[in-house]
């Protein structure tokens, strides 16, 4: 019984240690710039922690996030000084392709899966 304990223990642990290194590995993959299909909308991802959104021409409005699997996590933190509770949103990354469903709703972005493509990938 201790083995199997034991081997249950083992398992759980190489799939958090796995996962966190899958986070890590979004986290460097997604800064940059991100061009939403019909280029109405631009996203920075300036760092591990904040993106910037245009919301008017040439004007950025900042975002903390957090991503957690397949999950990420927005808040509005931009100069209009309004509190907006954070939203979690599924999220997919591939290659050059971003994916977020907002159709939940979120601050500042329309209730829809947007699809943005990475400004930085060089062909």
């Amino acid at each position: 019984m201790h083995r199997y304990i034991c081997f249950v223990f083992a398992l759980l642990l190489a799939n958090m240690l796995a996962s966190c290194d899958k986070d890590a590995s979004v986290k460097e993959a997604i800064i940059g710039s991100w061009v939403s299909v019909d280029q109405a909308d631009t996203l920075v991802f300036m760092n591990e922690d904040i993106f910037e959104k245009n919301f008017h021409p040439g004007i950025m409005e900042r975002f903390s996030y957090s991503i957690y699997r397949d999950s990420i996590t927005v808040q509005y933190s931009g100069s209009y000084y309004i509190l907006v509770l954070p939203t979690t949103h599924k999220f997919r990354l591939e290659d050059n392709t971003l994916w977020i469903d907002f159709s939940k709703g979120c601050f500042g972005f329309p209730k829809r899966i947007m699809e943005y493509y990475s400004a930085d990938f060089q062909q």
